[in-house]
């Protein structure tokens, strides 16, 4: 019995060997092929794939062969016959099958010329791979991965236009910002603001900077750098207006305060310190009004019964 199973696995593998013969003979024979892989300028394309296939058994044909440094290519032992060739090489178009009858014997060389891919189409890619990667980073930003987020932006930056620069080193200050490595996030951000003065993010991270280290007339320059249209968080810009608030700048603390409310009408702390401002500025109705407004959206905040004091404390109202 266990002879017998041998001398079947024997037979098993005399078959398959035959197969494989038979399937390699399907394209194997003595036609030798050549060729040169060109640009339209008729400079030679080097590492160019190029790819022979049967044209009645597209599946089958030797390796893909790749051009050397003058563009060339060279073979022996195709099947005469029709085949199917095709090309490929980074920055062109891909050449796509052409069919060539292949002799037994020596071939004339085959000449393929490939166009480049537009510089459009190449700006596209590109822009697209890089995008990618820096959606990558940004997601591991914002898990907390910041020093595996800092290599994404820093491979993205060498890809990436001078003009385009501004945005990712803004993002790489602040995975700085998150370890509290404030002097790399101003490096970070004062390269930003070189390529552009205005960049909006860099701007904001800067003041955010400015205003901890006590800057706050500084945070407020880089303010005014700012479109009047832009949002800015009102934590931020109360910050700034209390700097203002606790130098006696009254009339700059209202100004931050007034805008800050603007963007955000909502905030209820926001009319308490402006309430104080304009009380500062013995502007008792416009303080007045202002901590109403503060109680009637939180009435149970922190400072409510301040604000109620100091209601009762203002002069009655006219009329």
């Amino acid at each position: 019995m266990a002879a017998r199973c041998q001398a079947f696995s024997i037979s098993a593998f005399v078959l398959g060997l035959f197969l494989a013969s038979v399937a390699t003979a399907q394209w194997t024979g003595t036609g030798r092929v050549s060729g040169i892989v060109s640009d339209p300028d008729g400079e030679p394309i080097i590492g160019a794939v190029v790819t022979y296939r049967l044209a009645e058994s597209p599946d089958e044909g030797p390796p893909p062969f790749t051009t050397d440094a003058d563009g060339e290519y060279r073979f022996a032992g195709l099947a005469s016959a029709t085949w199917l060739i095709s090309v490929e090489a980074d920055g062109f178009i891909p050449v796509p099958p052409q069919r060539t009858f292949v002799y037994a014997t020596r071939n004339d060389p085959v000449r393929i010329q490939m166009n480049p891919v537009p510089e459009e189409v190449v700006k596209a890619r590109k822009r697209a791979e890089v995008n990618e990667r820096l959606q990558k980073a940004d997601k591991l930003r914002a898990s907390g991965e910041f020093e595996a987020a800092r290599e994404g932006y820093l491979e993205a930056l060498e890809e990436l236009e001078i003009e385009d620069h501004p945005a990712v080193l803004a993002a790489l200050a602040d995975t700085y910002l998150q370890e509290d490595r404030v002097d790399d996030a101003k490096a970070q951000l004062e390269r930003a603001l070189e390529i552009d003065p205005n960049h909006a993010p860099s701007l904001v991270g800067m003041m955010a900077i400015l205003v901890e280290e006590g800057s706050f007339e500084g945070a407020d320059e880089l303010l005014g750098r700012l479109p009047t249209d832009q949002e800015i968080h009102p934590t931020l810009m109360m910050k700034i207006a209390q700097g203002y608030y606790n130098n006696d700048q009254m009339d700059q603390a209202k100004l931050i305060l007034d805008r800050t409310l603007r963007d955000h009408p909502d905030e209820a702390v926001v009319y308490y310190f402006r309430g104080l401002t304009e009380l500062n500025l013995n502007r008792t109705e416009a303080a007045r009004e202002d901590l109403m407004k503060f109680l009637e959206l939180a009435p149970d905040h922190a400072e409510a019964e301040a604000a109620k004091g100091i209601i009762e404390y203002l002069p009655p109202q006219d009329g």
